[in-house]
């Protein structure tokens, strides 16, 4: 395995643009017009799909980007992605896009430091914009999502940057303008934790692969608990898929990013085999939620550089995750 680090560090999600203090951004206001109206009317419902979810985007997300800079600018990144994908022979919203988003890093690294209850519904809502940002950005098929050197994947970083804030700031969190956000994201994690319903195929093939990993790693029981315990996460999320009245929407698979340990992100990080086999699995219920164009092809494109990281020997246990995401057989 290769060596990684011991820790995670809170703030290291934001790392992904760099910006000139002495460059100006040149933006007319009829193109903040443009970014801000296709947001509020356009975007906003690409996110989720859950009604009260949807408010929250549409009217709380651009109520605080009106008072925090960095947001705003996050905001309007995102919203230049959303125009690329429709525009795609509009070559200036890819450029408004990198510009928006490095800004909103370079005032955003300012405010990290000093989260305060005032600014923590500001900066949550900014690591979401962020995370949905990395995702969202033009991909080559070359281009790796997983990367070497021990590193943690930016993109896993970009949600989990949202759990340090909400395990800081519940309180504050709970009772400010995101709080239908967070207690819809609760209600979802609840019902995931309460459901009882017969072992879904997704599940019983998780059981399947859990058998291949106690086998591999009975001799250490540290590596096995690590991944037991992934798995066990992973599996509420697909046995929550399988409720009929569930109403997925694509930050729902992303429940489980949240909810898994450092302890695994870190072993992610230095790509051991067990560990990419349980992401395979997270690419299924990537496939299942019918993304929305900021994940379009995410499915596919993981398990594609997951085939590229595997050994022979284990690609046969994600045998059942990629027919999935590929309707063939890929070992």
């Amino acid at each position: 395995m290769s060596k990684v680090s011991s820790t995670i560090s809170p703030t290291s999600y934001v790392s992904l643009g760099t910006w000139d203090e002495h460059r100006p951004l040149v933006l007319s206001p009829l193109d903040f017009d443009e970014l801000l109206n296709n947001f509020c009317t356009e975007t906003y419902h690409t996110i989720h799909r859950d009604p009260v979810q949807q408010s929250v985007w549409k009217d709380s997300v651009p109520r605080i980007a009106r008072s925090f800079d960095f947001v705003m600018h996050s905001l309007l990144a995102l919203s230049a992605l959303h125009l690329s994908y429709l525009y795609p022979q509009e070559e200036s919203y890819a450029l408004q896009a990198l510009l928006h988003h490095q800004f909103s890093i370079h005032l955003a690294r300012k405010v990290l430091p000093r989260i305060t209850n005032e600014n923590c519904s500001a900066l949550y809502i900014f690591s979401m914009l962020l995370a949905l940002y990395v995702i969202a950005r033009p991909r080559k098929p070359e281009d790796l999502l997983l990367v070497g050197d021990g590193e943690i994947t930016s993109w896993l970083m970009m949600f989990r940057g949202t759990r340090t804030i909400a395990d800081n700031w519940r309180e504050s969190l709970i009772s400010g303008p995101l709080a239908p956000m967070l207690m819809g994201g609760m209600q979802r994690v609840e019902l995931q934790n309460s459901a009882n319903n017969p072992l879904s195929i997704g599940e019983e093939q998780l059981m399947v692969l859990h058998g291949h990993i106690v086998k591999a790693t009975a001799a250490d029981v540290r590596l096995s608990r690590i991944y037991s315990e992934a798995i066990e996460e992973l599996r509420k999320s697909f046995m929550a898929f399988d409720i009929d009245q569930y109403n997925h929407g694509t930050t729902d698979a992303f429940i489980w990013v949240h909810r898994v340990s450092d302890e695994y992100l870190l072993l992610l990080g230095g790509h051991t085999q067990e560990s990419l086999c349980i992401l395979a699995f997270f690419s299924v219920l990537l496939h299942k939620t019918k993304a929305k164009w900021w994940c379009e092809g995410w499915s596919a494109h993981l398990m594609t550089q997951i085939n590229r990281l595997l050994d022979e020997p284990y690609r046969p246990w994600i045998w059942w995750a990629s027919k999935e995401v590929f309707g063939e057989i890929k070992v």
